[in-house]
């Protein structure tokens, strides 16, 4: 048995890498990814010391390691990859998109509707990362189309998705909803 100089979870990224950033580029342009990437690296090294603790063949440089802990460490990998992405992309839609320059000569152009937009987007990111893990989890599968082996979901998670949908919608209309006091009441 020969010793490493880093731990088997660097080498199992290393080899889960490229199938990461294929998937990531799908979405994602080459230097997101490669930001995204680098989070993801960053955030496994820390996680990896807090594991120390608790999961001492993580950070060991001798013997390998078990099927379990290789499948947990690939799910890691996945989800934490996932979960920047959207962070990511919701980056992108809020400052980029939703802060683009109107010109005011554009006939049919509705700036007051593009300011609401940016309120709905930035308000939308808050209710998203207040949900709760398994929650914005299962936002993602929806999104990725990821939750099984065959991409599907389970009819209990498609319930869920659409409970989670409607409590987002209700959540952000009552935040956008104008007061009487303003004029007119939508409801």
């Amino acid at each position: 048995m020969t010793a490493r100089s880093d731990p088997w979870w660097a080498t199992a990224f290393a080899q889960l890498r490229p199938d990461i950033e294929r998937s990531l580029g799908r979405r994602l342009p080459p230097a997101s990814v490669q930001d995204v990437m680098s989070t993801v690296l960053e955030q496994l090294v820390e996680k990896s010391k807090t594991f120390a603790v608790t999961r001492p063949a993580w950070v060991s440089t001798t013997g390998e390691p078990s099927a379990a802990e290789v499948a947990e460490f690939t799910g890691l990998a996945w989800t934490m990859a996932r979960m920047r992405m959207l962070d990511e992309l919701r980056h992108v839609y809020v400052t980029k998109k939703a802060h683009a320059r109107v010109r005011s000569s554009e006939p049919g152009v509705d700036v007051g509707a593009q300011i609401d937009a940016r309120q709905m987007l930035v308000a939308l990111a808050g209710y998203i990362d207040q949900l709760s893990d398994d929650d914005r989890h299962l936002l993602l599968a929806a999104v990725d189309g990821d939750s099984t082996d065959n991409g599907a979901l389970s009819p209990a998670q498609r319930v869920r998705l659409h409970r989670l949908r409607r409590q987002l919608a209700e959540k952000l209309w009552q935040d956008m909803k104008p007061s009487k006091t303003e004029g007119t009441d939508r409801g």
